[in-house]
């Protein structure tokens, strides 16, 4: 018998991976067959503010470094998660409008001081000040409940087929 696990996380991280289908279909032969995978996805890549959608493009930060290869749609990745044997148990949609904004006002802070060739301090003091505005945003997201969203976090179950 090989490795196995009752339980698989993936967070954030198939958006990274050149062979997702492969990925996916290796978690399955991981898990026995009451074993779960809780996976969550960024999807749609909806932007709301256009100075974020500018500095996204145009600027030096996280998620280029890290090349990221894809945001998904929901059925991309559902059609996903069933051609590799797994059924869903439950999804919950993430960051809708105010996840959104508060993200967006959070990651161009972000690269505006990490960019910043004079005074990156301004920017970190600034982010500090709007900081409370941003978590309260991102609670009030998280209470709100969604019918879409730029996240999914999704529940599944290998199937018997």
């Amino acid at each position: 018998p090989g490795l196995q696990a009752d339980l698989v996380y993936c967070i954030g991280t198939l958006q990274y991976i050149k062979h997702d289908k492969k990925l996916l279909q290796y978690f399955y032969q991981l898990l026995p067959d009451a074993g779960k995978l809780i996976i969550y996805i960024p999807i749609n890549g909806r932007m709301i503010l256009p100075v974020y959608r500018k500095y996204f493009y145009q600027k030096k930060h996280y998620e280029k470094s890290q090349n990221r290869i894809r945001i998904y749609s929901e059925k991309e990745i559902t059609n996903k998660l069933h051609a590799a044997g797994f059924s869903i148990i439950k999804k919950k949609y993430t960051y809708g409008t105010l996840g959104i904004l508060g993200h967006e006002i959070y990651s161009v802070l972000l690269i505006k001081m990490g960019n910043a060739r004079k005074l990156p301090y301004f920017y970190l003091l600034l982010l500090i000040a709007t900081l409370p505005l941003i978590l309260l945003m991102v609670w009030g997201d998280y209470l709100i409940k969604k019918r879409n969203g730029n996240g999914l976090l999704i529940l599944c179950k290998k199937s018997y087929l």
